[in-house]
């Protein structure tokens, strides 16, 4: 039994596409992100850490910081250290920018009644 099977927590996924674009004239796409393989945390997913107000991503509304980026362009980026992700944005040059995303979501259970002994 894990710690949110005790304390009742469930977490709920949300998976979402998000589409941006670079190139001549576009706004930036107004995010930053943290995590990878070598992030000091441990190896971790990449995450959005935060969302500027003047980019793509705050006047779509769709990105929240701790979004979870699986793909960029299709290109899965599990097991990608932070600098390896960065590259990945960095090489697209114009077109879209394609985000696979998750979004968590922590429930605390209505009730503990029936917690174990």
């Amino acid at each position: 039994m894990s710690f949110f099977d005790i304390f009742g927590i469930h977490t709920k996924c949300t998976f979402l596409t998000v589409t941006y674009y670079k190139g001549a004239g576009m706004k930036s796409l107004g995010f930053s992100i943290v995590g990878g393989r070598d992030s000091p945390k441990g190896n971790m997913g990449i995450y959005v850490k935060t969302v500027f107000p003047s980019g793509q991503a705050a006047l779509d509304g769709n990105l929240m910081a701790g979004d979870e980026i699986i793909s960029i362009n299709d290109v899965a980026v599990h097991g990608m250290s932070h600098a390896e992700t960065i590259g990945l944005f960095k090489n697209i040059k114009e077109g879209p920018v394609v985000l696979k995303l998750t979004r968590r979501k922590y429930q605390r259970a209505k009730s503990v009644d029936n917690l174990p002994n």
